[in-house]
């Protein structure tokens, strides 16, 4: 939930999450006839991949969100009134297929990437925004990198702003549009880096925690401060259970500590720390590499039955892998048989 500016179940109704899990981003591209019988379990599946112009590299572009800084991640002390900005570029897989890869940063360094009400609004559209985006293949997520001020992912939640909160309505009206930007990130039908430089305090790590991996630089930190401000940890707080288990979510929530990279790697918070941001970078452009390589319906598929997986019961969860499968091969198969051509051609030492 919400965190420090200083530098010191699963879902109760299982229909609801099917059906919000289950959507496809864009139902007319998902090559199912609204007249198809579906199981309970059914996961659409876009069986047709996009079309693509052999050869033809997409240029790079720029999701206008507010103002575009072109190339550049440093923010200078002009900006320090400001509510920040959220920067979305859309750049070409390494694939090389006419799929695309989003970077998202939060731009709000002079105050450590602090997410105040307008930058949590901005960041939501954003993420729902790509979230439609037929070609997207992945997402990474980061911080604004300042000059003059202590490297952040981001501090969380703006306290000065919460601070002025004095009511019931004001205070749960906060708090779900923070929850908003979490499950924005969540519910991306793609992978999602959180490419961590530096401070992950609160709200910030639940919305780390809310990506598919964490990667981060030797001196980032990690914490859970919120009952140092009289509030509980909440909404995607609730993730960390499922990746770090119980006993450690109580030592975050509830001892309210600052851990460093190589602890939260330990436990496995974080899947990799690395030495310095330029590492990290390179590292993460890997990861990307590799998931862009897999078959792009496969991967969406995989997404969201890992989401489901984390949701619903053991039962429910391996029917509905079994729709998926299904779903696959609901075109003849075009995908799998593409990719698989590959393995059985290089044993037959003709690939």
């Amino acid at each position: 939930m919400a965190t420090a500016n200083s530098l010191s179940g699963r879902c109760s109704n299982q229909l609801r999450s099917v059906l919000r899990l289950t959507r496809p981003i864009a139902n007319q591209q998902c090559g199912q006839s609204s007249s198809h019988k579906r199981s309970p379990g059914y996961l659409p599946l876009s069986a047709q991949p996009a079309a693509k112009i052999p050869g033809r590299q997409q240029p790079q572009r720029m999701l206008h969100v507010t103002t575009i800084r072109q190339q550049s991640e440093t923010v200078s002390g002009s900006d320090k009134n400001s509510s920040g900005d959220i920067i979305c570029s859309v750049t070409p897989s390494p694939s090389g297929d006419g799929r695309t890869v989003a970077t998202v940063t939060i731009s709000n360094a002079a105050r450590l990437n602090s997410l105040n009400s307008t930058l949590i609004g901005k960041l939501t559209a954003t993420l729902r925004s790509l979230a439609r985006e037929p070609n997207l293949s992945c997402v990474v997520l980061k911080g604004a990198i300042s000059e003059s001020k202590v490297a952040a992912f981001s501090s969380g939640a703006n306290i000065f702003e919460m601070a002025r909160i004095n009511n019931y309505d004001d205070a749960k009206d906060f708090i779900s549009r923070l929850h908003g930007a979490c499950q924005a990130a969540r519910d991306l039908p793609v992978v999602t880096i959180a490419q961590i430089h530096g401070l992950c305090f609160g709200g910030a790590l639940e919305l780390a925690a809310a990506c598919d991996f964490r990667y981060a630089t030797h001196e980032s930190s990690f914490s859970m401060p919120e009952t140092k401000y009289g509030i509980p940890s909440v909404i995607e707080a609730r993730l960390l259970a499922n990746i770090v288990g119980w006993q450690r979510t109580k030592e975050l929530v509830y001892l309210a500590k600052i851990y460093n990279a190589k602890e939260m790697e330990k436990w496995g918070l974080i899947d990799a720390s690395y030495d310095n941001a330029e590492m990290l970078q390179r590292e993460v452009d890997k990861a990307v590499e590799l998931v862009t390589s897999n078959g792009p319906e496969a991967m969406r598929a995989q997404k969201r039955l890992v989401t489901l997986w984390e949701e619903t019961s053991l039962s429910f969860g391996v029917k509905a892998g079994i729709d998926s499968f299904a779903s696959m091969f609901s075109d003849g198969g075009s995908e799998p048989a593409k990719y698989m051509r590959v393995f059985t051609e290089r044993k037959h030492g003709r690939g």
